[in-house]
């Protein structure tokens, strides 16, 4: 993360480093500075909004099942807790 910063800062600092070689810009520079400075937004406002976005589904609320008075005298009378003239 820290090196796509420094790429980042690197491209559109006013006083680029990487022109101050040639001392000229060509004619399509501009074009490709607002491409990256589009495409760097765009990158931006996606990590600002994902966990917004990721985290905003609805959730179903647990199905809470209970259990019958039938099913409790099964179980017990299945672990043998409970005879059958019980049941």
């Amino acid at each position: 993360m820290k090196e796509l910063l420094i790429v980042l800062l690197l491209i559109f600092l006013p006083s680029n480093p990487l022109l101050a070689q040639t001392g000229e810009q060509p004619w399509w520079w501009g074009f490709l500075g607002m491409g990256f400075m589009m495409l760097s937004t765009l990158l931006i406002v996606i990590i600002l909004l994902w966990p917004i976005l990721k985290g905003s589904g609805r959730q179903e609320p647990p199905i809470y099942r209970t259990e019958t008075v039938m099913d409790i005298l099964k179980k017990r009378y299945a672990r043998g807790e409970i005879t059958k003239e019980e049941f």
